[in-house]
């Protein structure tokens, strides 16, 4: 069962019967963190979904840490003749070949310090919910465009939009490799092209200061 995020940009698989291997068990329930903990980051998600939604009726739902524990698992995983079993995962270098639909597209005023490809403290929060999209977006392909406003060198403005969507693809792929391998993610630099607004006032400039994530079909 898939359904449309909050922002009708992004369809994530909601649930129904899957069987897992071991090793995929303590991946989806985060045992094994590598994969960015999917679970808890649908549980949450859709949690805080249902509060801004239905706010009479659910003003607050348990914390993910009271009502899962996954020692149970660890220790299930642990016991004598049971395998792993390994994880299943598409071949995203075969897929990123061939031309995939556009399933979602979102602009993301993800701030950086001034001309640097650093994150600025405020940016964890558009960041982590980033990451909590495309994790649960599992088996796409992710497309991520930068972009600059207009000041300075348009060279200059090309290369910093690279390095800016490079170090958002970094940032997906250390808090969860398993679900970032390398050929998921591509980067696309396009420097002060296609603003989305007039460069001419503040609001504007920082309005084209953006990184453009892509959510494609395998």
């Amino acid at each position: 069962m898939e359904e449309w995020d909050k922002t009708r940009t992004v369809r994530v698989r909601l649930g129904g019967s899957q069987a897992f291997t071991m090793d995929e068990a303590l991946q989806f329930y985060g045992v094994d963190p590598s994969a960015g903990n999917p679970f808890k980051r649908s549980y949450e998600y859709y949690g805080d979904l249902a509060v801004d939604l239905w706010p009479e009726d659910i003003s607050s739902y348990p914390a993910f840490d009271d009502v899962f524990n996954g020692e149970y698992l660890l220790a299930a995983s642990k016991l004598e003749g049971v395998e792993g079993g390994g994880i299943a995962a598409p071949d995203f270098a075969k897929a990123s070949s061939a031309p995939g639909q556009v399933i979602g597209s979102r602009s993301w005023q993800i701030s950086f310090k001034s001309g640097s490809a650093q994150f600025n403290t405020s940016a964890a929060g558009d960041l982590d919910e980033l990451a909590t999209l495309l994790v649960m977006a599992e088996s796409t392909r992710v497309e991520i465009h930068g972009y600059t406003d207009s000041q300075g060198e348009a060279e200059t403005n090309l290369v910093l939009s690279e390095d800016r969507a490079f170090a958002v693809k970094v940032y997906l792929q250390e808090i969860a490799p398993a679900t970032f391998p390398k050929d998921r993610i591509t980067v696309h630099p396009h420097g002060e092209d296609n603003p989305l607004e007039s460069n001419g006032t503040p609001q504007g400039r920082a309005t084209n200061r953006r990184v453009e994530v892509r959510v494609i079909t395998l």
